[in-house]
């Protein structure tokens, strides 16, 4: 499968892989990257998927198709949603029920997809060739804004990352929520020339 630019014309961006449009984030004509064609998933596809990882892989398989980590899909969601959500009824019989997203490791629906894109790109790294897992190579920095001061717990377990954390203030709680085993967290005042880091060990 290829992905696409919503600002796609005569003078729109090529058309990527998976990997590419993941890593790269925004086309270079500055649009977002989407799929050429959606893909459709016959029901049956499902079948003897019972477990969020199981469904996950059947979903993501049409939009991996022919990308350098295809076959990893089913390690990066395992790795990705090591957490339940569960189905919690909320009316007798059944007919009303709730998915609780809350139970990854900040609490937050965002964890779904930070872990799968963390799982992803790390394996993107190494595929190329570009990062290997020792912890001494040359981080991949991340940069992380205010509203996301958790963002570094989402991506515990993941070696020789960097975050970047940029706020108009730093209170105790935000230096000590930023904090992760993934990796440093650099903490920055924006507002000022003040910056501390907040380093943890791997």
């Amino acid at each position: 499968m290829k992905f696409v630019s919503t600002r796609a014309g005569e003078r729109g961006a090529p058309a990527v892989s998976f990997g590419a449009a993941l890593t790269q984030g925004l086309a270079p004509d500055g649009g977002l990257y989407v799929p050429e064609a959606w893909p459709s998933i016959p029901v049956a596809a499902f079948n003897g998927a019972t477990s969020l990882p199981d469904i996950a892989a059947v979903m993501l398989k049409p939009f991996v198709e022919g990308d350098a980590i295809a076959n990893d899909v089913g390690a990066i969601v395992r790795e990705a949603f090591d957490f339940p959500a569960p189905l919690m009824p909320v009316a007798d019989g059944g007919k009303l029920s709730v998915l609780e997203l809350f139970h990854g490791p900040t609490a937050a629906f965002k964890d779904f997809g930070a872990r799968f894109l963390a799982a992803s790109m790390e394996r993107l790294r190494l595929s190329s060739g570009a990062q290997s897992r020792d912890p001494g190579q040359r981080p991949l920095n991340i940069l992380v804004a205010t509203p996301a001061a958790q963002s570094p717990r989402r991506f515990i377990g993941v070696r020789a990352w960097s975050f970047p954390y940029f706020s108009p203030r730093v209170s105790c709680r935000r230096r000590r929520s930023a904090s992760s085993p993934a990796g440093a967290t650099t903490c920055a005042r924006t507002a000022s020339t003040a910056a501390s880091t907040i380093a943890s060990d791997s």
